[in-house]
């Protein structure tokens, strides 16, 4: 998975194995993580198919970063 900051040189990466897989009717992952950080539901209401990744390594690049290469999560 990554994430873009407003600059596209300003990311986050994270990869690993899938650890479960499960259906969200509701969006009940992504109203939380919404919420979260803008306060207010998802706005996109169509079912969605969630995931827990078990992260392995992380890749970060631009302003969140000390350095640019892989590193264990560990």
């Amino acid at each position: 998975m990554t994430v873009l900051g407003e600059d596209p040189y300003q990311h986050v990466s994270i990869s690993g194995p899938v650890m479960e897989i499960w259906d969200d009717p509701n969006l009940e992952v992504m109203d939380r993580l919404a919420m979260r950080y803008t306060g207010e539901a998802w706005p996109e209401r169509q079912p969605c198919v969630s995931a827990l990744v078990q992260s392995e390594r992380r890749h970060t690049y631009g302003v969140l970063s000390d350095a640019s290469d892989h590193s264990s999560s560990a």
